[in-house]
C-alpha cells in the first residue's frame, strides 16, 4: 500500500514504484490501483500486487525494488503486507 496526503502524490509515487518493476520470473506485479478504502486517515491509498511462486525470492525481490525504487518524500508512506488475509 502506497499513501500520502495527497492523491496525485499517492499515485505518482505507486505509478513510479510500478514504472521500476522489472520482476524475474515467478513474480508478477499488478496496478497501481485505489485500494479498496481509497481514503483512510486523511490519506490517499493505492495498491500494488506481488504474486511469487517462491517466497524467498519474494523478499529479496521487494528488498531490491523498494530500494532502487522512487524515493519516499514528503508524507508517502509504503507498506508492505506479506500474505494478506483480505484484499480489502
Amino acid at each position: 500500500i502506497v499513501s500520502a496526503g495527497s492523491k496525485r502524490e499517492s499515485e505518482e509515487y505507486a505509478r513510479g514504484l510500478r514504472r521500476v518493476a522489472n520482476p524475474p520470473e515467478g513474480i508478477t506485479v499488478l496496478g497501481p490501483a485505489e485500494a479498496p478504502i481509497f481514503m483512510l486517515r486523511e490519506r490517499y491509498r493505492y495498491r500494488l500486487l506481488v504474486h511469487a511462486t517462491l517466497k524467498a525470492k519474494l523478499q529479496d525481490w521487494l528488498t531490491h525494488w523498494l530500494a532502487n525504487g522512487p524515493k519516499v518524500r514528503g508524507s508517502l508512506r509504503v507498506q508492505v503486507d506479506i500474505d494478506p488475509q483480505s484484499f480489502l
